[in-house]
């Protein structure tokens, strides 16, 4: 099982690294043999916001491919919207895929169709794009409809376990939570 998170260059550290941890302990818990994570891009090292480095293991178009989908957000990505090579990628299927955004990958998934007259959220500045994009915003840290978005950097887990749950059912989704959890 393949699931994909969709980076660029000046992509957000947070909306990467915290998803890309707990979707990986999906296959280091051993809860899934076949599960596997990539990091999707068409060049092979994209710089975060913080100006790390991070090597992509398969081009976009390997989007269409995965069982699961997170599109990070970033400083570039109101640039993507407007990028007809960027979105042509991208021939996604909710009914079949697991498909997830953070704040600004929000528009990225509205700009492809996929937020079409459903609730969606993202970072408060950006409401007005996604209504223009044809999304209804919602004032709310997860938003869950056919596919799933996120609002905030620290709303990452949801998105991850989201798709975790989605892809291996609730138990798996618990399980990875349960290994990160502050203690209480």
């Amino acid at each position: 099982m393949n699931v994909g998170l969709v980076i660029f260059d000046q992509f957000t550290d947070i909306d990467f690294f915290l998803p890309w941890d707990l979707l990986n302990r999906v296959r280091l818990l051993g809860l899934s043999k076949d599960w596997k994570v990539e990091i999707l891009a068409d060049q092979k090292n994209c710089l975060s916001a913080a100006g790390l480095e991070v090597k992509s293991t398969k081009p976009y178009s390997f989007a269409n491919e995965c069982q699961g989908l997170l599109f990070c957000s970033g400083q570039k990505t109101r640039a993507l919207l407007k990028d007809q090579i960027f979105l042509s990628n991208f021939k996604l299927d909710p009914s079949v895929q697991a498909i997830a955004a953070i704040d600004s990958g929000a528009l990225i998934l509205a700009a492809l169709g996929l937020l079409k007259n459903r609730k969606a959220t993202t970072y408060p500045s950006a409401f007005e794009t996604l209504k223009e994009l044809g999304a209804e915003p919602m004032r709310a840290a997860f938003v869950e409809d056919t596919v799933a978005t996120a609002a905030q950097c620290l709303s990452g887990d949801k998105l991850a376990l989201w798709i975790i749950e989605r892809l291996c059912g609730q138990s798996v989704a618990e399980r990875v939570f349960n290994s990160v959890k502050p203690l209480v």
